[in-house]
Order: C-alpha cells, then sequence, then structure tokens
C-alpha cells in the first residue's frame, strides 16, 4: 500500500489503483487496500 500512496502523492492515480487492486487480488479483506481504492477513485471522478 506504501508504493499506492507513493503513486498517490505523485500524481500517478492509475499506476496507485493498480496497486491498490493487486493488494486487494492478494488479500480481498484488506481493509487499507478498499480505503485507498475508494481514494483514488474519487480523485479520478
Amino acid at each position: 500500500m506504501n508504493l499506492a500512496r507513493a503513486y498517490m502523492a505523485m500524481g500517478k492515480l492509475y499506476d496507485a489503483l493498480e496497486e491498490a487492486n493487486r493488494a486487494l487480488e492478494v488479500e480481498p479483506n484488506y481493509r487499507p487496500a478498499h480505503v485507498i481504492r475508494h481514494q483514488i477513485l474519487g480523485m479520478l471522478n
């Protein structure tokens, strides 16, 4: 998730979203990944 946050800080939202999705593939119930994913999606709208 740190990589997703780093991408967000650099403005690379699609890369951040990929990292969050990758984390959820490994652990579908990982709440921090869900939270950051929703944050990214909100920024993309």
